[in-house]
């Protein structure tokens, strides 16, 4: 699974190949959306899906397939990070595979096309949202974090803003920033995430 950076970065990369026609901003907060499942609001299940195909997830309208798009980035993505074997960069951690996401989050932060233009998607909340039976509330605070996130300058911010909104214990965020630190400096775990992002439209075709 990734994180929310790599999912807009990846969107924004193939969206006028893909999805040209639909409304970027909510494919971007319908891509953005089944991980609102991190502030404790609704089951995973209800999100997120199995094995799903593009030529499927064109067919739905804009927040729907970014919805359905989430999932097959985070299948890619998991399938590729184990053949190339990132985790075995990684000094070991019960907040591992959380670090792996946000590292990778930090590689991808410079191939926003416009971050302040992914945060502005965010300024609104969709009927489509609403229709998953979440609390506005949840919802709105689900937006302004991602806002927050998007817009940080500072990785280790963003890191501390993303656990923040979740239901993961305190001081979750340094004990992952420190694991981060730990392999900021290893080319080949940088390279790895960059070869996903660039080779992505190969591993869905």
């Amino acid at each position: 699974m990734a994180a929310p950076t790599t999912h807009v970065v990846i969107a924004e990369k193939v969206f006028d190949k893909f999805f040209n026609g639909k409304d970027i901003g909510k494919f971007v907060v319908g891509t953005s959306f089944p991980d609102i499942r991190y502030l404790g609001v609704i089951d995973r299940e209800k999100t997120h899906f199995g094995k799903i195909r593009l030529s499927e997830i064109i067919l739905s309208d804009s927040f729907e397939a970014g919805v359905k798009f989430h999932s097959l980035v985070d299948h890619a993505r998991e399938k590729f990070v184990v053949e190339r074997g990132l985790y075995d960069f990684f000094i070991e951690s019960p907040y591992k595979t959380q670090a792996m996401k946000l590292f990778e989050d930090g590689v991808l932060a410079n191939k926003f096309v416009n971050n302040e233009v992914v945060a502005g998607y965010f300024n609104s909340i969709y009927d489509e949202e609403r229709n998953y039976g979440i609390e506005e509330s949840q919802i709105k605070k689900w937006h302004e974090m991602l806002s927050k996130y998007f817009l940080s300058t500072n990785s280790n911010e963003a890191v501390r803003s993303f656990v923040g909104v979740t239901k993961l214990p305190i001081g979750v965020a340094e004990e992952i920033i420190n694991v981060i630190d730990n392999i900021c400096s290893v080319e080949k775990a940088r390279e790895i995430v960059l070869d996903f992002y660039e080779n992505f439209e190969k591993l869905v075709a």
